[in-house]
């Protein structure tokens, strides 16, 4: 939070229409991992930079819709266009995040994953 200067999360219910999003490092670089609540569809973001995530609702929604068109789905499908932040509300995606992002940690340190990030 304080990193996007963000002094006050927005409370709110849990929604299956959510985005988590999760700052990680990897080979000492900042990356963006995001996931929807209802699918878990994670997007992944390397190289993210502070000067990107402020303001962050712009970021992650082009973040989001990039990645949708990517993989051959429209860019409305999962996007909202209202980006808020809040405190964490569902531990599953959570967990499913914390996976991921040691999966992608593991696959850099073993060089499993050949390609850049």
């Amino acid at each position: 939070m304080a990193l996007l200067r963000i002094s006050t999360p927005v409370a709110g219910k849990a929604s299956t229409e959510d985005f988590y999003a999760h700052l990680i490092w990897v080979q000492r670089r900042k990356c963006l991992l995001l996931t929807h609540a209802g699918t878990l569809f994670s997007p992944f973001v390397p190289d993210a930079t502070v000067a990107e995530l402020r303001p962050v609702g712009p970021f992650v929604v082009s973040a989001i819709e990039g990645t949708l068109r990517s993989e051959g789905l429209p860019p409305d499908a999962l996007a909202r266009q209202n980006v808020t932040v809040g405190k964490t509300a569902e531990l599953r995606v959570v967990g499913t995040m914390n996976d991921l992002a040691g999966i992608t940690d593991a696959c850099h340190r073993h060089r499993r994953w050949a390609g850049p990030l």
